[in-house]
């Protein structure tokens, strides 16, 4: 299919189906304010980065090389002495590089470089990675290292050949561009470096200084869904009237379809992905809401619009809606929602949680902030909205947002979590770019 002579977004099929990301839950909860909050917004400071975004040591590359940047350990210190190496900020002049056009690869069209600037490499790869590889910075390697990819190279599935000879490397580039790279010849965007760098005019959702602002206008604006400021350092607001019954009911039906055993992230793969593990921290049942009669149905929208509205958090920039089930004796532990591993991804770090009750519970089944004090009893339509991040420092943790699922001693529990990331987020997974 032809792209047209001027410059409208190129080409597009419908993917049918992509990788799921792996990544773990997170819950949180209070009853009562612990603190009075300003409401005024005036304790947030102005909102700038620094000018200048570099790596202080010449030993960074090479630290991020060996994953220093996700190490629990190690995390904080690379993100105040590695920035650009760890994928905090761009350099000055962007970070734009990737293998250089030689040979074949060469833009098929005039309007590519402007296709790329508006993100379609990630919403239309399979068109865009063929036709557009050098503006989307996925030249294949030559020499040796073409040779080492194509040595590398395999299909994950014995049905990938047929699949590819049926058009699937063009209409379902999220999953075969990885699971089926020998057979789509996509070898070359099997590493991760080459197919998941964060472009170098990438918008941040959320600058330093803003995190206050952002709850201070949530608490303020926001009365008709009865808002609770439960603690400001960090900052938890309960919203005791977030959705309605419909609303929740609606959400639970079109997203609690296929529940399966709650995993945690494992290791991080060759291909950038997060490999999945049978967890022992957590014991419920998920279910994503990821296909279109889900994410598309008008009461999810509804539901999604609202969360943007209130945290100032593009759509593109959220995880897809993890559903939730808790039975009798089902619990998750105490647990953070920040995962290192994404500040390297496109994504960047989840900066915000909404958890959103979607019934009732008999008894038990509470969320809590240990550090804080703070429960929460599951109600249906409440909803909690907290960061994981730093006012400050908002690619940092905010170590005293850990939380934990109370078992359910009676009933059934049922929420969904919304984790709002720093840059976009449904862009990159479409490239199973975001773990």
């Amino acid at each position: 299919r032809q792209a047209r002579t001027m410059a409208p977004p190129p080409p597009r099929r419908r993917a049918v189906s992509a990788l799921l990301s792996l990544l773990c839950l997170g819950l949180v909860g209070g009853e009562r304010s612990t603190a009075e909050v300003k409401m005024d917004g005036s304790a947030s400071p102005a909102a700038t980065m620094p000018e200048v975004c570099q790596d202080r040591s010449p030993e960074c590359e090479k630290w991020a090389t060996f994953e220093r940047c996700e190490k629990e350990e190690e995390w904080e210190f690379m993100l105040q002495e590695c920035p650009v190496s760890c994928g905090v900020c761009s350099p000055p002049g962007g970070s734009e590089a990737g293998p250089k056009p030689t040979g074949d690869c060469v833009d098929k069209h005039e309007s590519c470089a402007y296709w790329a600037d508006i993100g379609e490499c990630y919403q239309n790869p399979g068109y865009m990675l063929a036709h557009c590889a050098p503006s989307c910075n996925v030249c294949p390697p030559q020499g040796m290292a073409a040779s080492r990819a194509a040595a590398e190279c395999v299909d994950t599935h014995q049905s990938c050949a047929n699949w590819a000879h049926a058009g699937e490397c063009s209409a379902n580039p999220s999953f075969m561009m990885v699971g089926c790279a020998k057979s789509c010849n996509t070898c070359h965007v099997l590493d991760p470096d080459v197919r998941c760098r964060r472009s170098a005019k990438a918008t941040m959702a959320l600058l330093p200084g803003q995190l206050n602002e952002t709850f201070t206008r949530a608490a303020r604006d926001f009365a008709e869904y009865e808002p609770e400021v439960m603690s400001t350092d960090p900052w938890v607001i309960v919203f005791h009237k977030f959705t309605t019954e419909e609303e929740a009911d609606a959400v639970l039906a079109a997203g609690g379809t296929q529940w399966t055993v709650s995993s945690d992230v494992g290791e991080r793969l060759p291909n950038g992905s997060f490999a999945s593990i049978q967890s022992t921290a957590r014991t419920s049942s998920t279910s994503w809401c990821t296909e279109e009669d889900c994410a598309a149905h008008p009461m999810v929208q509804r539901v999604t619009k609202r969360i943007e509205d209130v945290s100032r958090i593009p759509y593109k920039n959220s995880e897809f809606l993890q559903m939730l089930q808790y039975q009798v004796g089902q619990y998750y532990v105490n647990h953070h929602d920040y995962i290192p591993g994404h500040l390297k991804m496109p994504c960047g770090p989840r900066l915000f949680t909404f958890y959103l009750y979607l019934s009732d519970v008999e008894a038990g089944g509470a969320t809590a902030f240990k550090k804080l004090g703070l429960e929460v009893k599951p109600k249906k339509g409440r909803a909690v909205f907290w960061p994981s991040v730093l006012n400050e420092k908002p690619f940092m943790r905010d170590p005293r947002t850990y939380h934990e699922a109370m078992p359910v001693v009676s009933g059934k529990k049922y929420g969904v979590n919304a984790w709002l990331h720093m840059y976009d987020f449904k862009g990159p997974y479409r490239l199973s770019c975001t773990g």
